[in-house]
């Protein structure tokens, strides 16, 4: 495959006998969508789940439009933490080294020592799905006896959005269905901090909804991928499912809606987030001013730092404090919803209503969710370092050409019009670069003839 597509990465680690350990490659279109949307990174470990499906794991992420996206996929024969340390520094090294804001893998031990010495400044969260799902074999008992337990137990995980009413709603849950001595639960309860949400306030993970989670790569793993089924002929019905992923999210590139569809307050607020976000995030905006316009707000401090109190029927659970500085266009909530997702928040919301502000102040928006977000400079977060790349670097060119070719494929693919523009363009380009190296080559042997 490597041979068929200059911009397919491919690196195999082998053993002590020459037998292949472990695999990643990446392809270009992965490395393109990791330069826009490289910003929050979970890595899909669903194989672990079913004996029967091979072990093949996947980098993943979340575009625009709120969909999954693949940046690279790893073979894993061996899980061992020197095994998952090569991975992630061999997937790292194809990302030209750049780092996820967050990264977001299964529980282990070894690969949560990897994690800490590959990505030491990310922030690592555990996959709060994978817990949920977990729960269900550890308490099968609990939710035979009570059907209603597993949505209480989502309610409280996804919608509480503060630490005390987190560890208030998860006491009741104990109490009210006898687990206080319940050992897994109490072991969850110990590592909160890395996957409820409520207590992740300090890092971006991309998710539009705490309710409603992404599709991952799993269901084409299961469908597709037994331990019958041969490595080669996955990865081509893998190729397959990454082509029609692109082409959805380019379908929903050039799709557009009349607002007098979408909107339902008729605010300005809503008008604006309408014409700048991607349709996925604009819902999830939509649906906080809806909220916004439920709750109740309150000016309790004037000054250069305004702050208020907002809730909704007078109910304390939902009462939020929300720092507002007109100078600097920004606003705290204690929610820390904006630093999760980067959508403001309600209670944000509901503070710019009261206070006037008509259109959503720029530092209150990001280019990630918005329909300009593969334009311009790429989002991505930390470069940690690239000592071998540099101008004079072969590789580091070829990969700077092809990161600009697909920017090319991406816009020329949108019509037909746009192809054949965009097919005349490239032929003319390789046509001046072709000439160009035959002219370098010729002035070449002419000096090394003169200095004979």
């Amino acid at each position: 495959m490597q041979s068929e597509n200059s911009g397919f990465f491919c690196s195999i680690q082998v053993d002590s006998k020459n037998c292949v350990s472990n695999a990643v490659w990446v392809d270009a279109r992965a490395r393109m969508s990791y330069t826009y949307f490289g910003d929050a990174v979970y890595f899909d470990t669903t194989y672990s789940q079913n004996e029967n499906m091979a072990p093949v794991a996947a980098f993943t992420g979340v575009n625009h439009h709120g969909d999954t996206v693949v940046f690279g996929c790893a073979l894993i024969l061996d899980r061992t933490e020197s095994s998952y340390g090569w991975i992630f520094e061999t997937w790292l090294a194809a990302m030209d080294r750049r780092l996820p804001f967050s990264f977001t893998t299964d529980e282990g031990k070894g690969m949560a020592a990897a994690v800490a010495k590959v990505f030491p400044q990310c922030f690592h969260r555990l996959c709060r799905w994978r817990i949920l799902s977990r729960c269900k074999k550890k308490l099968t008992d609990v939710y035979t006896r009570f059907p209603g337990f597993h949505d209480e137990l989502k309610r409280c995980i996804n919608g509480c959005d503060t630490v005390p009413v987190f560890d208030m709603f998860w006491g009741s849950i104990l109490d009210k269905y006898g687990l206080r001595d319940d050992t897994w639960l109490q072991s969850l309860y110990e590592i909160r901090h890395k996957w409820v949400p409520a207590y992740l306030t300090s890092s971006f993970f991309a998710e539009l909804s705490l309710t409603h989670r992404v599709e991952t790569v799993s269901r084409f793993h299961r469908n597709n991928f037994s331990a019958r089924v041969s490595l080669s002929t996955f990865i081509n019905r893998f190729e397959q499912h990454m082509d029609s992923l692109y082409a959805n999210e380019a379908q929903k590139d050039i799709i557009s809606f009349p607002l007098e569809q979408l909107l339902k307050t008729n605010t300005v607020l809503e008008k604006q987030a309408a014409s700048i976000y991607t349709r996925s995030a604009f819902e999830t905006f939509q649906a906080e001013l809806i909220e916004a316009l439920q709750h109740f707000a309150i000016k309790v401090q004037d000054g250069p730092y305004m702050k208020y109190c907002v809730e909704r029927d007078g109910n304390p659970p939902t009462r939020h404090t929300i720092l507002y500085s007109v100078a600097e266009e920004k606003a705290w909530c204690e929610c820390c919803r904006f630093a999760f997702s980067a959508i403001p928040c309600r209670h944000v919301l509901r503070v710019f209503v009261l206070a006037g502000v008509i259109m959503i102040p720029e530092p209150c928006t990001t280019k990630r969710w918005t329909k300009k977000a593969k334009t311009g400079p790429e989002l991505i977060g930390l470069n940690v370092g690239n000592e071998s790349g540099s101008a004079n670097d072969v590789a580091s060119r070829y990969n700077d050409l092809v990161h600009d070719a697909m920017k090319c494929a991406e816009k020329g693919a949108v019509s037909a019009g746009a192809f054949r523009f965009a097919k005349e363009v490239l032929r003319k380009a390789f046509m001046e670069i072709k000439g160009l190296g035959e002219k370098l080559n010729t002035n070449d042997m002419h000096s090394a003839v003169a200095n004979r």
